[in-house]
């Protein structure tokens, strides 16, 4: 509904538009604040006798698998930051385009989240999914790639394509993250342990806009980087490196717990 009601906004251009929007934006974080009030309140499990307060921001294999999880979860971004300005700024695919993406993503999330993640019942299968998606998310940033300089409606076909496959990827990425978050946190500590996970996607959101775009539209000047292919492979890349080290990773985090695998309850 957001997307829709952002393609209007983009067609009125105005600056009345665009603050209505923001606002309406911010309106609505509020009336999701208070639904939550509604949560049923669980009590907390107990801590082992003397063991140590911040177990978490000890546990050097979950901080590395958070880590990667930081670099993996710069693809939401994308769609968010990159995409439109490689769709507004290298294609000749129109503005409006951008909303169309975003209900592509939403409705492929919707519709498919619960079956992608059925799978995802341990840390190690969601590590495996963090593999998966990286090399699904590279795909995606290949198909991206070729939307330049492509006709308006050839343009539009390849990144709707690019974004049926980006959305497979965060399905699938969605159900690893939340995999490895609850299925290597001790049940005492799932609180310090999800504040870390809630780090790494705050290290991923605060990285990823500038990263992705300088990749991908380049610096800029008659001898700076220009982005294009070159940056969509390099970004690609980045995310295939850190989905192979998730496996091997969370390995030697579960070698490192005293009890069996834990089951990964929080997987979505």
């Amino acid at each position: 509904m957001g997307a829709a009601a952002a393609a209007l906004t983009l067609h009125l251009d105005t600056a009345v538009a665009y603050k209505t929007t923001i606002l309406a934006d911010a309106t609505t974080f509020v009336i999701a604040g208070v639904m939550v009030l509604g949560v049923t309140r669980l009590a907390p499990v107990p801590a082992p006798a003397g063991g140590r307060r911040l177990v978490a921001l000890a546990d050097r294999p979950f901080l590395l698998v958070m880590l990667l999880v930081g670099v993996l979860t710069m693809q939401y971004g994308l769609l968010e930051v990159a995409i439109p300005l490689w769709t507004v700024q290298r294609t000749h695919a129109p503005a409006w385009l951008v909303s169309v993406l975003l209900i592509v993503n939403t409705i492929g999330i919707v519709l498919f989240q619960v079956r992608a993640s059925r799978d995802v019942t341990t840390a190690t299968a969601a590590a495996k999914a963090l593999r998966l998606s990286s090399v699904i998310i590279a795909v995606a940033c290949a198909i991206y790639a070729f939307a330049a300089g492509q006709g308006i409606w050839v343009a539009v076909a390849i990144m709707v394509a690019g974004s049926v496959v980006h959305v497979v990827s965060e399905l699938v990425l969605s159900a690893g993250t939340w995999g490895v978050a609850y299925g290597l946190a001790p049940p005492h500590a799932q609180g310090q342990y999800q504040g870390v996970f809630g780090m790494s996607m705050s290290l991923g959101n605060l990285v990823g806009p500038a990263l992705t775009t300088v990749l991908v539209l380049g610096t800029g000047g008659p001898h700076g980087f220009g982005g294009g292919l070159p940056g969509w492979l390099a970004l690609g890349a980045l995310f295939v490196v850190a989905g192979a080290a998730a496996p091997p990773v969370v390995s030697w985090a579960l070698r490192t717990r005293a009890t069996a695998e834990p089951v990964a309850a929080g997987a979505q």
